[in-house]
């Protein structure tokens, strides 16, 4: 549906619009498993966001003392041995073993982006990362992608990506491309920005490598205290 709506609007007519990526499952409480976060936001929250400024705007908010930017070389580590969804895990299923949903043998993150989309994220330092698979994007920003070079090419891959399954009913390349959705679809940081965010962070650490959201800049322990 993307790529439609890509083909068939003009950036004229997009500009007034804001396309919202909504997954199926009801965004209710007891579906809310992402860990650094606090909520979700609203769908209103979203539109208001997306059509004032313009920008990408992920459907869940962190935590205050974690960041949405992501070291871009610690997140590109992220990879899957095992897998197993948390409702399946109440359910009593299995972990999905790593060979039945991961058919093309990815070693992580960057790989798949490599072999998979012939792209990277374009800022080396970091990167703006939305988990949950729901966000707002003004749709204008979609039509001037679909302009550029590399960027109109990873559209289409993404959506049939999307669309294949594996004998598990899922695939590796969901995970992946949860990722990717922030980088892609926020406007590039300057360099001014990148080096205000890195100063911010000062190296103060990072989420750690084995979290699903591994490479998160985060505030150091006992320097913040978050509202409740």
């Amino acid at each position: 549906l993307m790529n439609r709506y890509i083909e068939s609007h003009s950036i004229e007519e997009a500009l007034s619009s804001v396309i919202l990526f909504i997954k199926d499952t009801p965004r209710i409480e007891e579906n809310f498993h992402f860990p650094f976060h606090k909520d979700y936001r609203t769908v209103g929250e979203m539109i208001d966001i997306a059509s004032s400024n313009g920008h990408f705007i992920c459907g869940v908010r962190t935590n205050c003392d974690v960041s949405t930017f992501h070291t871009t070389n610690i997140l590109y580590e992220y990879a899957i041995r095992r897998y197993q969804r948390k409702t399946e895990r109440f359910d009593g299923f299995k972990a999905v073993r790593v060979d039945d949903f991961n058919l093309h043998a990815y070693n992580n993150l960057k790989d798949f982006h490599i072999r998979a989309l012939n792209w990277t994220f374009p800022n080396q330092d970091v990167t703006n990362v939305c988990y949950g698979g729901t966000f707002g994007v003004a749709a204008s920003r979609l039509i001037t992608l679909s302009n550029q070079p590399r960027e109109r090419k990873v559209f289409p891959l993404l959506e049939d990506l999307l669309t294949r399954k594996s004998s598990s009913n899922m695939t590796i390349e969901e995970h992946f491309v949860e990722r990717t959705w922030g980088g892609l679809l926020s406007y590039p940081l300057t360099g001014e920005q990148t080096e205000v965010i890195l100063k911010i962070h000062n190296g103060k650490g990072h989420v750690k490598r084995q979290s699903s959201v591994m490479g998160a800049l985060q505030a150091p322990k006992n320097n913040i205290t978050c509202p409740p």
